[in-house]
């Protein structure tokens, strides 16, 4: 098989996007239908599909390296539970972490931008973050879309528990 070649267009990588919504960002910047991008890789993709079989063609395509990647994209790795080491990627699906209530959520539509991504995001997140605090915006629940975040600068209670669940949450679990 010949040596994969990247795509036109790539797109930046952002923290913790779920591969869908990275192959759609992906797909976008090329012209592609979403359905179509696939495959054009020659990659097929079912809940059963080995992470590694996935990417190795998908950093190809997107001009990134694949440990750059593994890292962005939660669902390309396995995290043992017993030890928090990084072990080997996992099946493409829910992300496999020590937090196995990861949800999907609109990234911080500031967040994006600030990273030069000018289209939504989705993210994979836990259900006690809500406020992204860099920006100020509620990004928990009610929200489907990176529209309908709400600046709560004005909120200065709710930014402080926000910020005290977080200290929490990172002391004691």
């Amino acid at each position: 098989m010949p040596p994969r070649q990247p795509l036109p267009r790539t797109v930046s990588l952002f923290h913790n996007e779920t591969l869908d919504s990275f192959l759609h960002r992906l797909a976008a910047a090329n012209h592609l239908p979403a359905d179509q991008l696939l495959p054009l890789l020659k990659i097929r993709r079912t809940k059963k599909t080995p992470a590694n079989t996935l990417l190795e063609p998908l950093a190809a395509a997107a001009g990134v390296r694949q440990r750059a990647l593994e890292l962005a994209l939660p669902e390309f790795l396995d995290v043992d539970t017993d030890s928090d080491a990084i072990d080997k990627p996992g099946t493409i699906g829910r992300p496999r972490s020590a937090l196995h209530t990861a949800i999907q959520r609109p990234a911080c539509r500031r967040c994006t931008h600030a990273a030069g991504i000018t289209m939504p995001v989705t993210c994979w997140t836990t259900h006690d973050r809500n406020v992204c605090l860099r920006h100020r915006l509620w990004i928990g629940n009610g929200i489907a879309n990176a529209d309908e975040q709400v600046d709560i600068s004005r909120l200065p209670d709710t930014l402080r528990a926000q910020r005290h669940h977080r200290n929490l949450v990172a002391r004691v679990g």
